[in-house]
Order: C-alpha cells, then structure tokens, then sequence
C-alpha cells in the first residue's frame, strides 16, 4: 500500500508497460508498470455513460441543501432527486453561494438506475441523480396545473 491505495493490479486493468529480456537467460519481464485505467474505473464509466444515454431531462426547483449535496423537487416525478454542487453549470458572475437556495428553480438530467439491469447495480440499491443542473429564473417552473375549473 502506498499513498492510502492499493497498488495491487486487477484482472481486467488497462496498463502500460516497458519488455524487459534478460540477455543472459532470453527471459522476458515487464517493468516500468503503468496503470492506465483500472476495470473498476471503466465499468464505472461505461455504466455511467449508459445512464446519459437513458437521461430525460426534467424541471424542479431545489428543496433541501446539505454540506456539498442536495435535493431537488422535480415536476415529472414523485421522488425527490439527489445531486452534487460539482454537478451544478453556473452562469458567468454566478457562485453556490449567491445563487443556489431552496425554492431555486432548475433544469437537470435526471439518471434513474432503475433503468439499469440489476448486474448492472453492482448489487447496490437503485438511485436518482441529476446531472448539467442549471439554474432557471423564477416563476419558469410550473408544479401544479390545473385541469379545469368550476367542475362539480
């Protein structure tokens, strides 16, 4: 271990590296061992880019706010939708704290792991995530529509 990581390699991990024969015997080896990207980084990036291509793009406005993280009211949707502040594309001049707050109204991508196979979990638990979350002005999202008036 160094650095806090495991520097073991793992079946399945892209690397590079430098062939080495040993004049002496003939003997092949490979040294200066560089790993390039490891199988859970890829299979992490493929699952991640199957879940942009299964996106819909939704509104909502921003109903709680933790430390780095929060959750966003969507209008298409009953549950409520994680995201992360890295996630959020500000506007020249605009920061977190001038202009993210409850009650914001946003456009996100919404990446639903329900649409993934269960292999594809990793056998973790299914979760909803916004992604490319911009922020809207007031008054553009619409939660509630009425559908007729007057009716008895």
């Amino acid at each position: 271990r160094r650095g806090g990581q495991d520097n073991r390699l793992s079946r399945g991990d892209i690397i590079e590296f430098t062939v080495v024969t040993e004049k002496r015997t003939g003997n092949k080896y490979a040294r200066r061992i560089t790993l390039l990207q490891s199988e859970r980084e890829r299979a992490q990036k493929e699952r991640e880019e199957k879940l942009l291509g299964l996106a819909t793009k939704e509104r909502g406005a921003v109903v709680s706010l933790k430390n780095g993280y929060g959750f966003l009211r969507s209008v298409s949707r009953r549950e409520e939708v994680y995201f992360n502040f890295s996630n959020v594309q500000y506007k020249e001049g605009e920061d977190e704290a001038s202009s993210l707050r409850v009650g914001t109204e946003c456009e996100f991508l919404v990446l639903d792991e329900n649409l993934l196979d269960k292999s594809e979990r990793n056998g973790r638990a299914a979760k909803v995530s916004a992604r490319d979350v911009t922020i809207l002005p007031g008054g553009t999202v619409e939660f509630t529509r009425v559908l007729a008036e007057g009716v008895t």
